[in-house]
């Protein structure tokens, strides 16, 4: 017997990173096999929405500015749950889960909540009563399904039950690549000049402040104390855009580091970079990651998250604790240093 089902996917904005890949990717699948799915975006109105239009998965956009104090919010919400009959319904980010939670216990009709657990929490005070509120409302959902066994240890260690905590890594679909010209003309195109002898690092992340822009350039800067024929390639986009691009300016590397903004197909990037950094101060299971190993880049990250699932220290890359300048340095030295190992 054939069960028919409506899955909807929830998401908080419609910004292109590594949670939204993922949700298209599993929409994607879920139609694939003839389900009936469809995504649901709070705020925004953008690449993501745009991808799951030509993918031909609905999408439902509220395009609000987002506020949990704002009550309208909740009848929004509720409106949509109302008007359609999901069965099983996946909420990703913390904020959205509390409203949603509150909703179905307040006799809103989602048969199966869960939540997608993206990350491990920050350590810090606010974070502590952000677990608190999540703790507590836990039992108004289904579970959460995490992408990373780190932060399914994580959440249990702080007392969530775990026969509701459901494990199941993303991973990126098959690529074949096909490199046309050198990667000096490559990034010719771009404005940027690469010579054959230059080493070319790159990070795949969204500009925002838990992807530590600003220790990366640090590093950097300490690498240029020894290389001069180092580029940092930054690809994503995101609210310190511009901010960053000052720091760069004070640091004097406009002719060494580049925005090159938000990238719907980064593997082209990839394959004509060097090393993948990533600086988080915390993280799931970063796609990036998955996409630089994709094409055999080695990556030099801190040690965060679920990074080590997906990182074999000293094999397949070098992980750091945060805050490690030293160690960044060191390790991306080597490799630049050691071609042959790359």
């Amino acid at each position: 017997m054939i069960i028919f089902m409506k899955i909807l996917h929830f998401l908080r904005k419609d910004i292109l990173g590594g949670t939204e890949k993922s949700v298209i990717n599993i929409a994607s699948g879920l139609k694939a096999r003839g389900l009936d799915v469809s995504v649901a975006i709070l705020e925004g109105k953008a690449d993501v929405s745009r991808i799951l239009k030509e993918k031909d998965i609905k999408c439902y956009l509220f395009d609000t500015c987002y506020n949990i104090s704002d009550i309208t919010l909740f009848f929004k919400i509720r409106d949509l749950f109302k008007n359609n009959s999901f069965d099983i319904v996946t909420f990703y980010g913390l904020k959205l889960n509390l409203i949603s939670r509150i909703l179905r216990k307040t006799g809103c009709r989602i048969p199966v909540h869960l939540g997608g657990l993206r990350s491990i929490y920050p350590s810090d005070s606010a974070s502590d009563l952000h677990i608190l509120i999540d703790k507590i409302t836990f039992r108004f959902s289904n579970g959460y399904i995490s992408n990373s066994k780190k932060a399914v240890e994580f959440l249990t260690a702080k007392g969530f039950p775990k026969e509701k905590m459901f494990y199941i890594p993303n991973g990126i679909e098959r690529i074949s690549i096909e490199i046309k010209g050198s990667r000096n003309d490559f990034y010719k195109k771009l404005g940027i000049n690469v010579n054959d002898n230059d080493t070319v690092l790159i990070s795949v992340a969204n500009l925002r402040e838990v992807k530590n822009h600003l220790f990366m350039f640090e590093v950097f800067k300490g690498l240029l104390k020894e290389f001069d024929n180092v580029k940092l390639i930054l690809v994503g986009d995101g609210p310190l855009r511009e901010v960053l691009k000052e720091k760069v300016k004070e640091i004097t590397c406009e002719e060494k580091i580049f925005f090159l903004g938000k990238q719907l197909d980064v593997f082209e990037f990839l394959v004509h970079s060097d090393i993948l950094i990533l600086t988080s101060k915390w993280e799931g299971l970063p796609t990036s990651i998955m996409e630089a190993s994709a094409v055999g880049l080695p990556v030099v990250s801190t040690n965060v998250g679920g990074i080590s699932e997906l990182v074999i220290d000293k094999k397949t890359g070098f992980l750091l604790e945060q805050g490690d300048l030293n160690g960044f340095v060191e390790r991306i030295k080597y490799l630049i240093q050691n071609k042959e190992i790359r």
